[in-house]
């Protein structure tokens, strides 16, 4: 999408496509990324975003490879440091089960707190997680998190990786760096039983509370 200033009702993004977003078109209801389909942004180009209007939503099923240095999203941010969605109000976006996050930017970015299936960070440099612009003020994954090679993600101390009767989290292969504390969650069902808990990682200072 490369046009001046296109305003969309809706957006689907859908049958397995890449959509890349060159300019800064404005979506008035809601955004909707199909499993097996990706929407992707052009680094390095000031205007490549999508202007949400107020009351609009993002729903993600499929993948965003993100290359703004502002991140996923923002609320009312300015030309200069769009995210790939620049909220007029509240940040809202879902994620659904197949979802990927691509933080992928050949630099630094931030990385919104949202509730995460699948996250995946690469680029090199520094990946940092904030506080601000997304839906609380920690960051959760409930999938898989990867760190590719080169990269360093910076937790911050908010990051959580979630298990719930759902499922449990994991953090797949990384030849990249974490540094900042992680909580880990582990889901222990009702029933009466022996548990073994233990670290899937080595650390001198981890802790099981």
């Amino acid at each position: 999408i490369s046009s001046a200033l296109p305003v969309f009702g809706k957006l689907f993004v859908e049958n397995n496509s890449i959509i890349t977003i060159s300019s800064s078109p404005t979506v008035q209801s809601q955004v909707v990324i199909a499993e097996g389909s990706t929407l992707k942004t052009i680094s390095g180009t000031t205007y490549c975003k999508l202007n949400m209007l107020s009351g609009s939503s993002v729903v993600v099923n499929g993948t965003i490879d993100v290359q703004n240095s502002a991140g996923l999203s923002c609320a009312s941010c300015n030309s200069t440091t769009g995210a790939v969605f620049n909220f007029a109000g509240t940040p809202n976006i879902s994620f659904g089960l197949n979802s990927l996050i691509q933080y992928a930017k050949a630099g630094s970015q931030n990385i919104q707190p949202y509730n995460y299936q699948n996250l995946e960070i690469s680029g090199g440099t520094t990946k940092a997680i904030i506080s601000t612009g997304g839906i609380s003020t920690m960051a959760y994954v409930s999938g898989k998190l990867s760190v590719l090679a080169g990269t360093t993600l910076i937790t911050a101390d908010l990051l959580t990786m979630r298990s719930d009767v759902n499922g449990t989290s994991r953090i797949g292969v990384s030849a990249g760096l974490i540094s900042g504390n992680v909580t880990i969650e582990r889901y222990i069902s009702q029933r009466k039983a022996w548990r073994l808990l233990a670290m899937p990682t080595q650390h001198n200072l981890q802790t099981i509370n």
